[in-house]
């Protein structure tokens, strides 16, 4: 479970959140306040490869993760991801994932999304199918040692077309301008759920990982969870959290700082390039 955490929340940059507080915003009346502009000027990306390491409390090694996004026919992006713990949290709780996304290269909009993560003794499988004003979820979890598969199916509604996976948030969010100050708020789905994703641009700075300097922009990033009923209320497994993106042509995640349930966690790009 620890693990499983670790990877969701690594997700929400590369994957992608502090401006709403839910009991301030009673009933629906945050989703007004959802970003709906379209994307920006950086809204084209050529294709490339992108890998991350994991730690955990700042030392210790806890998997890896690798992504890539192509363009396989025109119009549709198609991103690929795969990772797995490692080290002590391997031993511990073994885990690996793999996941496409597909999105609207003219909008930024989601079309599907698919994932698999494996623990050691059960699976899940999640669908997710955007449609206008709707976001249809699929579940299949199976039990390894029985073989017994649970399907779980939700449709969720919204007013407007805000749905957005992982990777359409990536994309939309590296769109735009992040000038300091700016704030965008975005639905976003992990695994088989909404959850209400807020960035705030704190402004830019130099950032080095792995002993290499890069110009960066500095986000701060809150989570909600969105209830049935549509309803917020602040995601509190997850204290802080800080997005370095790169202020390049990449505009990609280069590092993710988190103050966790289970203690510091954080992800540092290792490699990147075009394809």
């Amino acid at each position: 479970m620890r693990n499983r955490l670790l990877f969701l929340i690594i997700s929400f940059t590369i994957l992608p959140f502090i401006v709403l507080e839910a009991e301030e915003d009673p009933g629906k009346a945050w989703l007004n306040k959802v970003t709906k502009t379209p994307p920006g000027p950086f809204n084209k990306i050529r294709p490339l490869a992108v890998s991350y390491s994991l730690s955990w409390k700042g030392k210790m090694n806890a998997g890896k993760m690798d992504f890539a996004l192509t363009e396989p026919y025109q119009g549709v992006y198609l991103a690929k991801a795969s990772g797995q713990s490692a080290g002590l949290p391997r031993a511990l709780f073994p885990y690996n994932f793999s996941g496409t996304s597909q999105t609207d290269a003219t909008n930024l909009k989601p079309l599907t999304f698919k994932f698999k993560d494996e623990m050691k003794t059960k699976s899940y499988d999640y669908s997710l199918l955007f449609q206008p004003n709707q976001m249809i979820s699929h579940t299949d979890l199976t039990d390894k040692k029985t073989g017994k598969k649970t399907p779980y199916h939700r449709v969720y509604r919204f007013e407007d077309d805000v749905a957005r996976d992982l990777m359409s948030t990536i994309l939309y969010l590296r769109s735009q301008p992040l000038t300091k100050g700016q704030k965008v708020s975005l639905i976003t789905a992990t695994f088989n759920k909404p959850y209400l994703t807020n960035y705030t641009v704190l402004g830019r700075e130099k950032k080095t990982i792995k002993r290499k300097t890069y110009n960066a922009i500095k986000l701060d990033v809150n989570i909600s969870k969105i209830h049935s009923n549509m309803t917020i209320e602040p995601y509190t497994k997850i204290e802080q959290a800080t997005i370095w993106i790169s202020d390049d042509e990449f505009r990609l995640p280069l590092e993710f700082q988190g103050d966790i349930f289970i203690g510091y966690i954080s992800a540092q790009m290792t490699s990147r390039k075009w394809l």
